[in-house]
C-alpha cells in the first residue's frame, strides 16, 4: 500500500466479482507516517481491459471500507488462521448498548474485535 510511505496493510479483503470487475481486491491500514487511515480497491475492468485502482484516506476510507463490507468473500487474516487478541487496532469505531438501565460504550474495530471502554 501507498500513502506517505509505502507500507503493509493491516488486511486485505478479496471481494465479490460483479458484472463489469473482476479480481477486486481491498487494502486498508495505518499510515507509519502520518497515522491516517488509507485503503485501496483494486480491480479489473473487463470492459476497458485494465486494472483500476481507488484510493481513500482518513474519514472517507472507514466510510469506504464498510460500504464494501458486505461484498467481502473472504480476507487474508482469515486464511492465514492467525487469532487476534481482544485488543482494537487504531482504526476503531464505537457502538453503544442499552440493556435495562445499564449504558455500555464499545470501541469495535472491522475484524470483530471489541473492547469495553465505559459502563454506566
Amino acid at each position: 500500500m501507498m500513502h506517505c510511505v509505502k507500507f503493509k496493510p493491516i488486511d486485505i479483503w478479496f471481494l465479490v466479482n460483479d458484472d463489469i470487475f473482476t479480481f477486486r481486491k481491498l487494502e486498508f491500514g495505518i499510515c507509519p507516517r502520518c497515522g491516517k487511515p488509507a485503503a485501496t480497491l483494486i480491480q479489473f475492468n473487463s470492459a476497458k481491459n485494465k486494472f483500476e485502482y481507488i484510493r481513500k484516506s482518513g474519514f472517507e476510507s472507514q466510510a469506504f471500507v464498510e460500504s464494501l463490507k458486505k461484498q467481502k468473500q473472504f480476507a487474508a487474516s482469515d486464511v492465514n488462521k492467525q487469532k487476534f487478541r481482544t485488543v482494537t487496532y487504531k482504526w476503531v469505531y464505537g457502538v453503544n448498548k442499552l440493556s435495562g438501565k445499564k449504558n455500555k460504550q464499545y470501541a469495535k474495530d472491522f475484524f470483530g474485535n471489541s473492547v469495553l471502554i465505559k459502563e454506566t
